[in-house]
């Protein structure tokens, strides 16, 4: 039912020097070590909910948990991140060498900038322990990856600070600084994301011609008076 990856609500129900003990929807019952978010459980309240993701299973069979990045960025949470080297790519995953050993990041869709990675380049990743102990670790985020000499953030959080009094950070699931794919219709001159089929207004672009085979990644910096995301264009690639 629960799977590495996939994203729940829940309740934070205790909180101690060493762990956050969760209840998601549903009834399962789950824990943040305080290890995996850098001993900053006290930015969490009892009796409130957030967004957790689940990493695995612990040694008594509870679900371990994080916080998805958007969300650590609104707390201000900043786990630990390791250098890695993209060893080979796929559609839906990608190996990396860290510290000595190989991992494996995947998700069920895959990501349009998995095809951007090339063996030897250079990338930032998060380790988790869903134990708590600091060994079996298991790779469960990129941060930023590298495009020849171009480092590329998957959430730029110095974003949030160039917005107005009032604007808001996030909206309908986006965050100001998350990247996210773009197409584009040439007919309309309109800009999209692709999921969801919502425009988005691209403030900043650079030289675009009219092959809908160009694929783009945008950075959110803001929402407009009608919640629709505002962006500049990152990178685009055929």
């Amino acid at each position: 039912m629960f799977m590495p990856g996939e994203i729940y609500t829940g309740t934070v129900i205790e909180k101690n020097c060493y762990k956050l003990s969760v209840q998601l929807a549903g009834g399962a019952l789950g824990v943040v070590y305080t290890d995996n978010i850098n001993g900053e459980n006290h930015k969490f309240d009892i009796g409130k909910e957030y967004d957790f993701e689940v990493i695995g299973f612990n040694s008594d069979g509870l679900l371990s948990l994080v916080l998805p990045r958007e969300f650590r960025a609104l707390l201000q949470i900043h786990p630990e991140e390791s250098k890695a080297t993209v060893v080979a790519t796929s559609h839906t995953a990608v190996a990396f060498y860290v510290n000595g050993d190989i991992f494996l990041y995947k998700t069920a869709l895959g990501e349009t900038f998995f095809e951007l990675m090339e063996p030897g380049s250079e990338a930032s990743v998060i380790l988790y322990c869903p134990d708590g102990n600091g060994r079996n670790l298991e790779l469960a985020d990129i941060t930023e990856f590298s495009v020849g000499d171009k480092k590329i953030k998957l959430l730029d959080e110095t974003c949030r600070h160039l917005l107005k009094e009032g604007q808001k950070e996030s909206v309908n699931g986006l965050f100001v600084g998350q990247l996210v794919e773009l197409t584009y219709d040439p007919l309309t001159e309109t800009f999209f994301l692709p999921e969801s089929c919502n425009p988005v207004v691209v403030e900043k672009r650079f030289f675009l011609n009219n092959d809908p085979y160009i694929k783009h990644l945008g950075r959110i910096m803001s929402f407009n008076e009608d919640d629709i995301p505002c962006a500049e264009l990152i990178h685009s690639w055929r």
